[in-house]
């Protein structure tokens, strides 16, 4: 092989060609990294901003909603505390998107099914309402209708766990049932072939995709949004999100199927849109039904608890001299016993009542060095301008405390010994 490289011909040898390719290869593997590496540290500044906005109005919706905008600013002078709540609405929004996006998982079998042209035309066979609907559809619709009876039967009071059990393995089983029978009638009766010796073509799908989708669509729904609902005050309007999540869930598959049944790789992740909307849509319901979303944001993982969280602590004894008086780091002996009052156990009496610095309550705010502590006569689920019961409406401000976090230890009941 000759080359000229202006001046001079000279023999290229075959290894100098592999090292060249290699170089090259080698070359654009390092760009493609640096690319990668590039989109990701876009996303992490990108993401970081989103944290800092959503963070930021979380954080001043919640303050407001107990009164206590004074914390605000010190709230959102720490980026790292808002990245986290963006963290906390990022897992809400992960677990909700994926009850939507379960159905995509067909699409990583695609390569597969392009190798079998009969599971390929049973994907892209369509039955019913002038032959508009999936026939996939039809077969993974099953779960979500067991989701709608579950919801139906919460709604009326006749829930019954037998019935609901034997309900739900009807479900799974009728899944792969009818995806064998749908196979029989539109794959192998039209193209002469015996249902029985494609049974290594109709097997895996039934049970390896269908029978999967089925259990998962069932559970995983009804875990979710159940869960979500307590957010939402009692009443039947727990039940209608819960109904309208789960036409959510019908119209999202039935949008995935049928894109399914025309999916070409040259639109990839396109798929991904309908679970997106979907998960959009659900989360601005909540936020409009939930009272004070933000609080049930953050006491997921105990940014912010509620009175039902509440427990022992102690408040150090960092006590100073100062012209012949004991201070506890600028609370007087007398406030201290007025903090008692507020700040104990209702019912039962506990032993820890008679200690001098044990108190009780909860963190109504607990991220960052500034926490607000509130006994449990005060009631942050509360939103200000809430009237439904004026009995149970506080004043947080008045009731609570803004104290630095390391002037309290958090303590079992148990390890408190009375002075």
């Amino acid at each position: 092989i000759h080359v000229s490289d202006g001046l001079f011909n000279r023999m290229i040898y075959p290894n100098e060609v592999l090292v060249f390719m290699y170089i090259k290869k080698k070359n654009s593997w390092l760009e493609k990294a640096s690319k990668i590496l590039g989109f990701i540290g876009l996303m992490f500044s990108v993401s970081a901003a989103i944290g800092i906005i959503w963070g930021g109005w979380l954080t001043f919706t919640y303050l407001s909603n107990i009164g206590f905008l004074s914390v605000f600013g010190e709230a959102i002078s720490s980026p790292k505390s808002l990245i986290a709540i963006l963290v906390v609405l990022g897992m809400v929004l992960f677990l909700i998107y994926f009850s939507f996006a379960t159905p995509c998982f067909i699409f990583t079998f695609w390569n597969e099914f392009k190798q079998s042209p009969p599971q390929l035309k049973y994907i892209r066979t369509k039955w019913g309402f002038k032959k508009s609907v999936p026939l996939l559809f039809w077969n993974l619709i099953t779960p979500i209708f067991f989701y709608m009876i579950f919801i139906i039967m919460l709604w009326s009071d006749n829930f019954s766990e037998k019935t609901m059990t034997l309900f739900f393995w009807l479900i799974v089983v009728l899944t792969p049932v009818g995806q064998m029978f749908c196979w029989h009638y539109f794959i192998s009766k039209p193209d002469n072939k015996s249902f029985w010796k494609q049974w290594r073509l109709w097997l895996p799908f039934s049970f390896m995709i269908c029978l999967f989708l089925s259990i998962f669509l069932s559970f995983y729904p009804l875990l979710l949004y159940i869960m979500l609902a307590t957010w939402i005050p009692e009443g039947n309007i727990q039940y209608i999100f819960l109904f309208l999540t789960g036409i959510f869930l019908c119209l999202n598959l039935f949008f995935i199927t049928s894109y399914a049944s025309s999916y070409h790789e040259d639109k990839k992740y396109k798929y991904f849109i309908s679970p997106f909307v979907f998960t959009v849509s659900t989360l601005i319901i909540i936020v409009v039904l939930v009272n004070n979303f933000p609080l049930h944001l953050f006491s997921l993982i105990r940014f912010a608890e509620q009175p039902q969280n509440a427990s022992w602590y102690l408040l150090h004894d960092d006590f100073q001299k100062n012209v012949g008086t004991r201070k506890h780091d600028s609370i007087e002996k007398d406030d201290l016993s007025r903090l008692k009052q507020t700040f104990t156990q209702p019912k039962p009496r506990s032993k820890a009542n008679l200690r001098h610095n044990a108190l009780y309550g909860y963190m109504a705010w607990n991220l960052g060095d500034t926490k607000i502590f509130c006994p449990v006569t005060a009631d942050n689920t509360k939103v200000k301008d809430d009237t439904s019961n004026p009995k149970l409406k506080t004043s947080l401000p008045e009731q609570c405390l803004i104290i630095r976090g390391q002037l309290l230890q958090p303590i079992p009941e148990s390890y408190i010994v009375p002075q």
